[in-house]
Parts: structure tokens; C-alpha cells; sequence
């Protein structure tokens, strides 16, 4: 299609603006990104003030804190000031006014009222044991905030240490390419020197172009767990990310023993959220039976009144008073109350016995993956000696032509299994650590050795 010059010459204007704009876009991209360089201690301080999930439930404690200081607030008087106009229309119907036909059917008034009007609970034990439920779910909420502090660690952790993973897999891949490279070189001059065969440049090929797919898919995957990573400490995507490598630690926990297991129970917090739960259960069950009791207030009213509030000839009038309740009959609403705190004591104490056993299996587990992955890391490092030294025998023999290069290319098949496994070893121990740490009611313990 032919456009008109002038559309023409606006087509190349508009061009050369987008071209300007992409590329200034560019140039704030690669500019505006940075790189980031995190070790596993700065990750954990930054959760605090970045990740998401922490910010919400953050603003869950302020509510029912909130929640409490309002139920508090009906322990204390109100005062109000009210001002009302009103006007109003009285029929007279009486036997009386009907005989007399002068007198007025209906009368008019108008009355203006500003005055203070003031209650104050004098024994109210409802809204003394709401507040102090308040305050309790204030407390349960606190705690429920520290366990969700202490998932988002567990998980920023487990996160960092698969990177870290991802990243030692991609150093170990490319080591597999330098190698395959050196093999095919090598397979090529061999097979130009009469020593080596066709078939062992395509071996090499083969094994080359493999190690190279893996390289492609290995990009993807550290790129996934670096993106999963900055979104959680809310990192901008674009920054690179550089992690400081970590040595195992050998970690030495304390054997089960009764006073560990009571520290254990002690330092988790989802533990003592659920005592906290069945203390406000109980005290549930204690105010329940409190509403048969009665409640006294005081109230009273001061100011002036007369026809508008314009007239400027005001009375004053004031008014106080005692008011006893007692409840008679409730349609058993107190029964009902008493029995649903007893079902919330008894699901309570179940499920306090529940943590227990599973806390308590939790530790026995970590303490035998604990040193079950560390012994791995040093039978991983002997395994890659001895695949390496295999790849060296295999070389030679293959470079002094008395074999082929089937035993190269599976000797360093094998070097690349074994960096892996140690990388894997290594990454499952620190795994280890952080579920250990986590047991012990305090994943930052993964910081040092404990």
C-alpha cells in the first residue's frame, strides 16, 4: 500500500518518536537497575520491613488491639451534649371538649433542650470480661503474628538456600561444558591424527549439545528462584541479586531430654498462642456465669429548655437516677454461652496435646537429619574425588589411544553427578538447619551455630 507524502513523512515522525522513547526506556532500565547483595542475615532484617504477608498481619495485631482499647472504653462514663428542637400536635378527643363547640380540638407546643447528658457503669461484669476477652485476642494475635514472622523466615530461607542450590548447579554445568568442549577438541584431533574414530567425535557432540540444554533449562531455574526471592523481600525485578555463599556449619543440638522438650514448647510461639487460647477459653466460661448477676449504671441530665432555642428565656432542668438490671428469663442465651466455652476448653486442650506430640516428633526428626546430612556432605566430597580421578585415568587412557572415549564421556558424566550431589548435600543441610532452628521456636538460630 502507497501512503500520501504528508501521511508519509507523519508515519517516519511517529517512528523515529517510538524509537526515541523505547530507547530511552532502555537506557532507564539498564540504569535504574542495581545489583543487590544480600547474605542470609540482611534477608531476614529485611523481611521485617518489606515482605507483604508480615505488613498485613502486622495491621491484624493494630485491629484487635484497637479492639480492646474500644471494648475498655465502655468501662468509663459517656458524656454527651444534645440539643433538640421538636414541635408536636395533641388531639383533644375527651366527652367534654366535644359539648363546649368553642373549645380548641387540638393544642400546639414547642420546646427547645440543650443539655449534658452523662452514663457511667457503676458493676457491669459483661463488659469487664468483654474487654478482658478483648485483651486476650489481642495477646493471641500478637503471637500469631510472630509465628506468621517466623514462616515468612522459614520460607525466605528456604528460598535463599535453593538459590544458592541453583546457582552452585549452574557453576557445575558450566564446568560439565568446559569439559565436554575439551573432550570434543580432543576426540577431534585424535580422529585427525588416525588414533580415534568417527564415532567418538559424535559421542562427543552428543554429550556437548546435552550439557548445553541443561545450561538453557538451568537459566530458567535460577531465574524462577531469584524472582520468587525478590518478591518476597520485595526487591526490585529487575536488580540482580548476589548472594554470599555459606559454609555448613556443624551444628550440634541438644539430645531429647524433658527439660529441652519443656524449652522446646516454651520458645514456639503457635504453642503458646494455643495456651493463650484456652486461658481465654476458660475465662470464657467463668463470664458466662456471670450474666446472671446484676449491673448497676448512674445517669443524668443538665441544661435548659424553653419554646426555641431563639427565645432567649431559658429554664434550667437537670435530672440523675440509679438503674438496677437483673436478668429474669434470657431464653437459655446463658446456657448456651456456657456450653460452647466448655466445647471450646475441651478443642483447645486437644489440640494443645496435639502440638505436643507433634513438636515433640518434629524435634526427633530434625536432630537425626541433622546428622544424617551432615555425614552426606563428606561421603559427596569423597565421591567427587574419586569421579575425578576417574576422569583422569580415563583421559589418559583415551589421549594415549589404547581406549576410546566411551570411558571419558561416562567418567565425567559421573564428575558432573557427583558436583551435583554435593551441591544437593549441601543445600539439603541447610535445610536441616533451618527446620531444626524452627523447631527450637526461633529460625533466626540458623544465623549461628546452636
Amino acid at each position: 500500500m502507497t501512503f500520501p507524502f504528508h501521511l508519509r513523512s507523519r508515519i517516519r515522525g511517529v517512528s523515529t518518536l517510538v524509537c526515541v522513547l523505547l530507547a530511552s526506556g532502555w537506557v532507564f532500565a539498564s540504569v535504574s537497575a542495581e545489583s543487590v547483595r544480600l547474605d542470609l542475615e540482611s534477608a531476614f532484617a529485611r523481611v521485617d520491613r518489606e515482605n507483604l504477608a508480615l505488613l498485613i498481619n502486622r495491621e491484624a495485631v493494630e485491629q484487635a488491639l484497637q479492639t480492646a482499647v474500644r471494648e475498655r472504653s465502655r468501662l468509663f462514663p459517656s458524656i454527651d451534649l444534645e440539643a433538640r428542637q421538636t414541635r408536636s400536635r395533641d388531639a383533644i378527643i375527651s366527652g367534654f371538649a366535644r359539648e363546649i363547640p368553642d373549645l380548641p380540638r387540638r393544642t400546639y407546643s414547642s420546646r427547645f433542650g440543650a443539655m449534658v447528658v452523662a452514663e457511667a457503669p457503676i458493676v457491669d461484669v459483661i463488659r469487664w470480661a468483654d474487654w478482658r476477652i478483648a485483651q486476650f485476642n489481642a495477646e493471641i494475635a500478637d503471637l500469631n503474628y510472630e509465628t506468621v514472622r517466623q514462616e515468612v523466615y522459614e520460607l525466605v530461607g528456604s528460598i535463599y538456600f535453593l538459590h544458592l542450590r541453583n546457582i552452585g548447579r549452574m557453576e557445575v554445568i558450566e564446568a560439565n561444558l568446559e569439559r565436554d568442549r575439551a573432550l570434543l577438541e580432543l576426540a577431534r584431533d585424535q580422529l585427525e591424527a588416525g588414533v580415534a574414530i568417527q564415532i567418538d567425535v559424535t559421542r562427543a557432540e552428543v554429550r556437548l549439545a546435552r550439557t548445553e540444554r541443561e545450561r538453557l533449562q538451568q537459566e530458567t531455574v535460577v531465574m524462577q528462584s531469584a524472582l520468587e526471592l525478590k518478591r518476597l523481600l520485595r526487591i526490585n525485578m529487575d536488580d540482580a541479586l548476589n548472594l554470599d555463599a555459606i559454609e555448613p556449619m556443624r551444628v550440634r543440638p541438644e539430645p531429647v531430654s524433658r527439660p529441652v522438650m519443656e524449652s522446646v514448647l516454651a520458645n514456639n510461639v503457635e504453642y503458646r498462642s494455643a495456651m493463650d487460647a484456652l486461658d481465654r477459653n476458660r475465662y470464657a466460661r467463668r463470664a458466662a456465669g456471670w450474666q446472671r448477676l446484676p449491673s448497676i449504671r448512674a445517669f443524668g441530665e443538665w441544661g435548659y429548655a424553653d419554646e426555641t432555642a431563639w427565645s432567649g428565656d431559658y429554664e434550667e432542668e437537670w435530672m440523675v437516677g440509679l438503674s438496677v438490671r437483673v436478668p429474669l428469663f434470657e431464653g437459655f442465651r446463658i446456657r448456651a454461652n456456657k456450653l460452647e466455652a466448655d466445647a471450646g476448653i475441651r478443642a483447645q486442650e486437644w489440640e494443645l496435646q496435639r502440638l505436643e506430640e507433634r513438636l515433640g516428633a518434629e524435634y526427633r526428626l530434625s536432630l537425626q537429619d541433622l546428622q544424617s546430612r551432615f555425614e552426606q556432605i563428606a561421603i559427596a566430597r569423597r565421591a567427587m574425588e574419586l569421579s575425578e580421578r576417574e576422569l583422569e585415568l580415563a583421559e589418559n587412557r583415551f589421549t594415549e589411544g589404547v581406549a576410546d572415549n566411551r570411558d571419558v564421556v561416562e567418567a565425567q558424566a559421573n564428575v558432573a553427578d557427583a558436583h551435583d550431589g554435593l551441591v544437593e548435600a549441601i543445600y539439603a543441610y541447610n535445610l536441616s538447619r533451618l527446620e531444626y532452628a524452627r523447631v527450637r521456636g526461633n529460625v533466626l538460630l540458623v544465623l549461628r551455630d546452636v
